[in-house]
This record gives C-alpha cells, structure tokens and sequence, in this order.
C-alpha cells in the first residue's frame, strides 16, 4: 500500500506540463495485489495528462507462473508517447483499432517483453495504426501457437524489428511487410517467413534458431533456413548462433552461399559452447575470403577450434579483424567438463578442468604467435579465461595478458 501510495503521491505533485520520461519498476510482491491494476490506471492517466514521451514499466522476473495484473487499455492512446517498453508478464487488453484511426501518432519505439495478449490481431492493428514506428521488439510474445495465427507485420517506416518465437508445436506463418527495414533479428523457433517486398536496404541480419538445440532433424529445416537466407540475402552484417548447423543444413542443399551473401563482410559467430563441429572447415570458404571481420564467441577447448585458427589465418584474405572469444563456466562445474576433448573428464576434478582450459588457451596463443605477422589481421584479440591476445597492428606484435576475472561478462 505504500508502495502505490508514494508513487500517485510524487505524481500530484508534479506541476510541469510535460513528462520527458517515466519509469516504474514494480516489486514482485505489490504486484500480486488485486489494486495493483487499478492504481496502474491512476498512474498512466497522471502522466498521460502530463504529455509523457517514454514509458518504461517492468515487473519483478519472478512473475513467470501467470500474469499477475493487467495494463490498462489507456496506455495505448496516449498521442504523445514516442518509446514504449512494457517488460513483464502482464496481461494486456488491446484496444480495437479502428481503419484510418491513429492512437499513436509519434510513437517511434515499441518493445513488449513477456506480455500476454487477448488478441493478436489487435497487436498487428496496432502496429499498422503507428505512422512513424521505427524499432518493434517483441520478445518473446509468441508462446501460444492456438492464438497467434498469421504473424503480420505491417509498418512502413520500420528500420528495426526483433522476434522471439517460443511456438515449435506447429509452424508459424510470418508475413513481413516493412520495405525500410535495416536491422532483423530473429530469435527461437523458424516458422515461414514472407516478405511482401524483397528487404533491399537490410544491412544486419541476427539469427538464433533453436530448432538446433532442441535436436530437430536438418531435412525439417531445410526449407525455412533457404527461405529466411534468400530474404536476407543483401546484408552486410550477419551473426549466427549454432552456426556449425547452420552451414551444414546449407551445404547439404548445395547452396552457393557466396553468391546469395554477395555484400558480407561482417560475421559474428556462435555455438554457444554446446555444440561442437566434426568439419574440418566449418566456416564456407566463398563467405570467409570476402570477410573483413570476424568475431567467434564462446569458443569451446577442444582440438577442432584450433584447426579453425589456422583455417581462418591461412585463407581470410582480406581479414582486418579479428576477435575470438572462450567458454566462460556460466552453467557451473558439471558443465564445464563438456567442453573438454578428453574421455576421461569425468574423472577429473575442478583444478584437472581448469588447468586444461590454460593449456588450450596457451595453443590458441601459440597458434597467433607463429603466423607471419604479415598474415596477421591489422586487428587481433583472443579473450579467455586466463589469457589474452591482443594486436593493434602486424608491425607490433602481439600483446599477452593474464585475465583473472570472466571476460564474458565484460564485453
């Protein structure tokens, strides 16, 4: 009760017209109450009449069971609003949008993290009504595969939109239709992806596929992998999560793979340390010889990503940088185990893992250190656990350092 008592009590107080920015971070606890949704209404209508430009309103992550409380239907009307964020399982009543009706003229900025909707077909009116829209994020509003239907996007100045989709019960249909769109990510499980017009001025493209994590059969996928590719086919910029399985779906149809990525030369990798690849090549040489940068994360230890070194050193002929980065023991010491090559890691203990990891870090150093320095990218850095490599220059050498802290965790 103090909690929403404060808030509405700073509000009234409030005497400007206009309310650049309002966030609210609701405590797990407040919101379980039943007033939480009708003091939700009190506060959007205060900053609303105070013509708010970004709302940015979360909820305690703890509230993954079921939707604790509602957002008022209001939040969406107000004409002065250029950012939403709602992040939180709340549960949102759209309005019905009316064709040729705008409630949100200036809106730029959309992004719902973990809503629940009563009906989708409201969210794509919703989007379509928005004039100006530039960035959509919607992750991941996608759970409920009787609900959600057609995904149709539809906005005509969208530059950046992000998907997450948790449906792998069936196969969603996706129809895009944002000619301006610069930036896409996509994220979960494929579905079918339309494209009204074909993406020409598409520069970065993100991809996670997680039909590859959850062991889905390479002929199931297929299809959407070379659908989604040839939409995406003119960015410069590309990052590829489980990229091992990416390009082996793509090798196994015989796809020309630098032809349709005819303008990369950005790409960013990663297994995520869970998967390995038994190629001995695993990055396509057409992609690797036109790239001029190339960063690899959550690089495992094991023998194979030394082989890659080398294959990247020897045939990236245009490489200007390079940045690899190791398997940081995020999922704790009975993970950490797996990213070893040795059978016997079972019987090891925590210092055998750990003394293992130094001594694959040293190879991968060793490997930098024997390439001609003309070989060498003008810019080089290798992050691990215990070691690290960096170069500014072929005419400077490398520079080696210890690192006594996760380097995951700051870059």
């Amino acid at each position: 009760m103090k909690f929403r008592a404060t808030i509405l009590h700073i509000l009234r107080q409030i005497t400007s017209p206009h309310i650049q920015t309002f966030n609210l971070h609701i405590p797990f606890s407040h919101a379980k109450s039943k007033l939480f949704s009708r003091t939700l209404t009190s506060i959007t209508n205060l900053v609303r009449i105070r013509n708010v430009a970004t709302i940015n309103i979360s909820l305690d992550s703890l509230c993954y069971f079921k939707p604790v409380d509602f957002v008022p239907r209001c939040i969406f009307k107000i004409r002065s609003l250029v950012e939403l964020k709602l992040d939180g399982y709340f549960y949102c009543k759209l309005p019905n949008v009316k064709r040729g009706v705008v409630n949100l003229p200036n809106l730029k900025k959309l992004e719902l993290v973990e809503i629940q909707l009563d009906c989708y077909q409201k969210l794509w009116a919703l989007i379509k009504s928005c004039p100006v829209l530039e960035v959509l994020s919607l992750k991941p509003v996608f759970d409920n595969a009787a609900n959600v239907g057609v995904v149709n996007i539809s906005s005509p100045k969208l530059k950046s939109l992000l998907m997450i989709n948790r449906i792998r019960t069936r196969d969603v249909k996706f129809v895009i239709d944002t000619p301006l769109l610069e930036h896409l990510v996509l994220h979960g499980y494929l579905g079918y992806y339309s494209f009204v017009e074909y993406p020409s001025k598409l520069i970065k493209a993100e991809l996670c596929i997680n039909d590859f994590y959850v062991g889905k059969r390479y002929t199931d996928l297929s299809a959407k992998i070379l659908q989604v590719v040839q939409r995406i086919s003119g960015v410069e910029s590309a990052s590829l999560d489980y990229y091992p399985s990416f390009f082996k779906v793509l090798s196994n149809m015989d796809v020309d793979l630098g032809s349709i990525f005819r303008n990369l030369t950005h790409l960013k990798l990663s297994a995520f340390g869970f998967e390995d690849f038994d190629v001995h090549n695993p990055i396509p040489l057409c992609l690797l010889s036109k790239l001029k940068r190339l960063e690899i994360m959550q690089m495992k230890g094991k023998a194979n990503s030394v082989k890659l070194l080398k294959y990247i050193l020897r045939d990236a002929n245009v490489l200007e940088r390079l940045y690899l980065t190791t398997v940081y023991d995020f999922h704790g010491f009975d993970n950490y185990r797996n990213f070893f090559d040795d059978n016997d890691s079972d019987s090891k203990d925590e210092n055998d893992l750990k003394r293992d990891q130094l001594w694959w870090e040293y190879k991968i150093f060793k490997t930098l250190l024997f390439v001609p320095k003309s070989s060498l990218p003008s810019e080089v850095k290798f992050v691990g656990n215990y070691i690290c490599v960096s170069s500014n220059g072929p005419q400077n050498g490398l520079i080696v350092t210890s690192n006594d802290r996760n380097p995951a965790s700051q870059y």
